[in-house]
């Protein structure tokens, strides 16, 4: 039976209708309200009306919870609807002052002043801790907390405690999120720090000078002259055998072909090639620049550097001359193509050609440059690289 115990209370003479039913019972609430519950205690031939009340106790022990309930009848069916819910004593309760009557009771004004929180696990209230519990009432967060932002802004301190915003691009934000220094000067595209520029930097300079190095990464000063400056800017010339020449006005001086008769020597070297080497009859290479109008060339001594590969010259026939455009106005007496079959690193000087102490220039040396030339047929082998010294004068002959 749902119903444990149940007692009449009657008021007034016996057999009369009794206002105030007390019913225990172990089930819930909304079994309690179910319709047609009380129908056993009519069938019992207990008397009900609906103006008569029940106190229904629901449950046991520590959840058992005592209810006013009122009567009424559907039909053939009798109902309990709830009008008041008396809890227990022993609940668990949060009261404004202690009362001793609630033992499990709570008084608020036990606790201290402050934020009270309550415990999840046990529903025992303290007051919170400031800075564990919640972030305390600071000026600093207050006065962001007043900030207007928009987009791309970031804050910055004014005063102590006194925050305001100012503007961040991108640009900013790429040079804040940088490590080092190093990502920093990256990521604007400056120059490291250089012991040259830093030395550099240190210089003290005045009209007409120009830096150099005293030892590595370390600069000095010294005076650049209109004439150095002249020297340092000319490019070289493509004609051999000129001079800079300064004609005592002061003013910057010039490039010159040497006086006539000569009295200057030239030197240069031309560098001929194992493939140059090996067609020398059919393409003879040139190893000193024409003059120019009205000049020739007039060579002092020729020497020959062989840088041994590893094959001799050899094959074809015929001598090796330097001559003026071809091989029919030679410059010094032929070499053997044997002599270039030696076999190893060698310096060749060779004898200019004269006859009976004479050397003639015909008039087609006139503006022609000196070509090294075989007279016969070209070397068929041969992987040596050849360098071609020269001296040489120029002869302006139309002074």
């Amino acid at each position: 039976m749902p119903i444990i115990s149940s007692n009449f209370n009657d008021i007034g003479s016996t057999g009369q209708i009794p206002n105030i039913i007390r019913i225990e019972t172990n089930d819930s609430l909304a079994t309690v309200q179910t319709v047609g519950y009380l129908n056993v205690l009519e069938k019992q031939g207990l008397p009900l009306a609906e103006t008569s009340a029940a106190l229904v106790g629901i449950g046991s022990g520590a959840n058992k919870s005592t209810v006013w309930m009122a009567l009424s009848k559907s039909g053939e069916d009798w109902s309990l609807t709830p009008t008041e819910i008396v809890s227990p004593s022993t609940a668990p309760y949060i009261l404004k002052t202690p009362d001793a009557a609630l033992p499990n009771a709570q008084a608020m004004s036990a606790l201290a002043t402050g934020i009270v929180k309550n415990e999840t696990t046990t529903g025992t209230q303290s007051i919170a801790t400031s800075n564990v519990d919640y972030q305390a009432a600071d000026a600093g967060l207050i006065s962001i907390a007043g900030l207007t932002t928009a987009a791309d802004t970031m804050i910055y301190t004014t005063a102590s405690d006194v925050y305001a915003t100012t503007g961040l691009t991108a640009a900013g934000r790429d040079l804040l999120d940088d490590a080092t220094a190093g990502d920093q000067l990256t990521t604007l595209g400056a120059q490291p720090v250089d012991a040259g520029l830093t030395s550099i930097a240190g210089l003290t300079t005045a009209a007409d000078e120009m830096i150099y190095t005293t030892a590595l990464d370390v600069y000095a000063t010294t005076s650049l002259t209109e004439t150095g400056r002249y020297i340092a800017s000319t490019p070289s010339l493509e004609t051999s055998g000129y001079i800079l020449t300064s004609t005592g006005s002061g003013s910057a001086p010039t490039f010159q072909a040497a006086a006539a008769g000569g009295g200057v020597f030239v030197q240069t070297m031309a560098t001929v090639t194992p493939a140059q080497m090996k067609d020398l009859f059919v393409t003879p290479h040139l190893i000193i620049a024409a003059p120019g109008a009205n000049k020739f060339i007039k060579v002092q001594s020729v020497i020959f550097e062989v840088i041994f590969n590893s094959i001799s010259y050899s094959g074809g026939s015929g001598d090796i001359a330097a001559a003026y455009g071809n091989f029919n106005n030679i410059v010094f007496q032929g070499v053997s193509d044997t002599t270039f079959a030696i076999g190893q690193n060698v310096l060749i000087s060779v004898v200019l050609y004269d006859s009976a102490n004479q050397i003639t220039y015909p008039d087609t040396a006139i503006n022609q440059g000196i070509y090294l030339a075989k007279d016969t047929a070209n070397y068929t082998a041969g992987d040596s690289t050849v360098n071609v010294y020269s001296t040489y004068q120029i002869i302006d002959v139309a002074i």
